[in-house]
């Protein structure tokens, strides 16, 4: 069904990124392309098939061999791929970019750094999908280059769009796993880029790191929608816990994320408050929005040009950032019967003392005076104390 619909496309004189007006019904050209379509969708690998679509003098037949190549996997694919990253037309590079992102061949990670400091400079859109492929490629030598563009370390030669590489830099950091650059990230979450910022919480999220839990505790109260929403969704059960943020303080802070002025941030907390499986919690939620104040629904207090906005252009309310919070249950309170379960007395140390449990109440009430203040920065980090 593809394959008819594309070529369909082509008869009909359809266009693709960048590519002139085609001939209608040109028999040439729909010769080559069509076989090419076909081993695309069958994951065959035809390397003569391919070389001569990667050789066409028309754009869009080397566009096509350069997607199928990337599709079908193989990769005896990259040798082939790499001549297009200096490929006369500027629509052909990011495909081959973007391609040798899905090969995922460490060969080609060398050949993409360098494309990013060569001249002539490449596209902005070659660039962003050379940092794509480079963050899926993964590697010690292509995550060192992402946190090079992050800090300002890495030479590139397109240097008027250096504000954007930073930002896809940014969103993609998540892919490297274990070998992300968490430090980088965390020294952009203060900047006054609401882009870069959302970004950065979205990557730190999926990576879970030690050192991104304090930033996206602050996440929550950020000016950004988005950046509100993707730290509520980050703030699961088992992320608290990879990202060392106590349970109590994450419960807490989620339930006033449930009282967001923005629909998604509120769905997103109320998702992550489902992970900690509290009934009592959700008895607490329930009576809390029971005015209608539904979490799918847009708020209609909120001026005309806020509603329905999207999360990075909505301006943040400060209503609930003063706000009483929900009546929660403190474990660690003082006279509270222990309570046995994931984080209860099964799981602490043998000899644990009232210290350590006095400790873990204190630094839950630190987190906490973060929502209510509106500080930017917890004044403690879990486990340590000042």
């Amino acid at each position: 069904m593809r394959l008819i619909a594309l070529l369909a496309a082509i008869i009909a004189g359809a266009t693709s990124i960048g590519a002139a007006p085609l001939c209608a019904q040109d028999p040439a050209l729909v010769e080559v392309v069509a076989p090419l379509l076909q081993a695309e969708d069958a994951r065959e690998w035809r390397p003569e098939r391919f070389r001569a679509g990667l050789e066409s003098p028309e754009a869009l037949v080397r566009r096509t061999a350069a997607l199928a190549v990337g599709r079908v996997g193989d990769l005896r694919g990259t040798a082939l791929l790499l001549p297009l990253l200096q490929d006369p037309d500027s629509s052909v590079q990011p495909i081959a970019a973007f391609a040798l992102g899905l090969l995922r061949d460490t060969a080609a990670v060398s050949p993409l750094i360098a494309r990013l400091g060569s001249l002539p400079a490449p596209s902005l859109a070659t660039a962003e999908e050379i940092i794509t492929a480079l963050a899926r490629i993964g590697g010690s030598t292509a995550a060192g280059a992402i946190a090079g563009i992050l800090d300002n370390s890495l030479a590139v030669s397109v240097t008027e769009y250096r504000d954007v590489l930073v930002r896809q830099a940014a969103l993609e950091a998540w892919r490297l796993g274990a070998a992300g650059p968490a430090r980088q990230l965390v020294a952009l979450a203060q900047s006054e880029d609401e882009e870069l910022r959302w970004r950065v919480v979205y990557s730190l999220g999926r990576l879970r790191t030690r050192e991104g839990g304090d930033v996206l505790v602050a996440a929550l109260t950020d000016a950004n929608g988005h950046a509100r929403a993707f730290a509520a969704r980050a703030l699961t059960m088992s992320g608290a816990e990879a990202m060392a943020v106590p349970p109590e303080a994450a419960v807490d802070l989620l339930s006033r994320a449930a009282q967001d002025d923005l629909p998604g941030v509120r769905i997103n907390a109320l998702r992550s408050l489902g992970s900690f499986r509290r009934p009592a919690l959700a008895e607490r939620l329930a009576a809390a929005m029971s005015a209608g104040r539904a979490p799918w629904r847009s708020s209609p207090g909120l001026p005309a040009s806020e509603r329905g906005a999207s999360p990075c252009s909505a301006r943040r309310s400060s209503g609930w950032r003063g706000a009483a919070p929900i009546p929660l249950p403190r474990w660690s309170a003082p006279g509270r019967p222990a309570r046995g379960g994931r984080n209860g007395p099964r799981r602490r140390k043998a000899g644990a003392g009232s210290g350590e449990r006095a400790g873990g109440s204190v630094r839950c009430e630190r987190y906490s005076r973060i929502a209510m203040d509106g500080s930017s920065q917890p004044a403690c980090r879990a486990g340590r104390m000042p």
